[in-house]
């Protein structure tokens, strides 16, 4: 039996083919017809605040995620059909990417392949203080998911990929503690 050899990468050489994955995912995110049209808001830790106070379901999830994340364009996908099956049963979805500024052509070109064609934002600026806006124990780790209740209280949050089941499981829980009036 043969055995392919291994490869080995210096650490730049590494950094270069990351770089050239991307710059290629970022290309195929360009091309190709889109029907949707996403609006992308800068937003800063205040702003978020706001937007939770705003919300008008029962639960919204704030989920954090870049397009430079791996594991953030696999989960992507599973919390949109997540979104999707949850409008209009209380559950308010905000899209927060991590990208920088610089990358705002490339954010919406991603989303618009993704098919998001509802309001989503971009962090101002990625410091302690926004990542403390949402937990004060979340490192920064991306993605993130971040559960609040119908008055802005964060109910439930994690860091990193999450399986479908998990978001369902927590809407679930959740919105039995809004029938049950706050109580587990």
């Amino acid at each position: 039996m043969q055995t392919s050899p291994q490869v080995r990468l210096s650490p730049l050489t590494g950094i270069v083919l990351a770089a050239v994955l991307l710059a290629g995912t970022a290309a195929m995110a360009d091309s190709g017809p889109t029907n949707a049209s996403p609006s992308l808001r800068v937003v800063s830790a205040g702003d978020l605040k706001t937007l939770l106070g705003q919300a008008r379901g029962t639960t919204t999830l704030v989920h954090v995620w870049a397009t430079w994340c791996p594991p953030c364009r696999e989960e992507l996908p599973s919390v949109l059909r997540f979104r999707a099956a949850h409008t209009g049963h209380g559950l308010e979805v905000i899209l927060v990417s991590a990208d920088a500024p610089k990358q705002r052509p490339q954010i919406v070109s991603y989303l618009a392949q993704a098919g998001v064609a509802f309001s989503s934002y971009l962090i101002d600026n990625p410091d302690a203080i926004f990542i403390d806006t949402l937990c004060t124990n979340w490192s920064g780790a991306l993605p993130a998911s971040f559960f609040f209740g119908p008055k802005g209280e964060l109910r439930q949050w994690w860091e990193g990929k999450a399986d479908p089941e998990k978001y369902e499981e927590t809407a679930e829980a959740l919105s039995k503690q809004v029938r049950n009036g706050g109580r587990q």
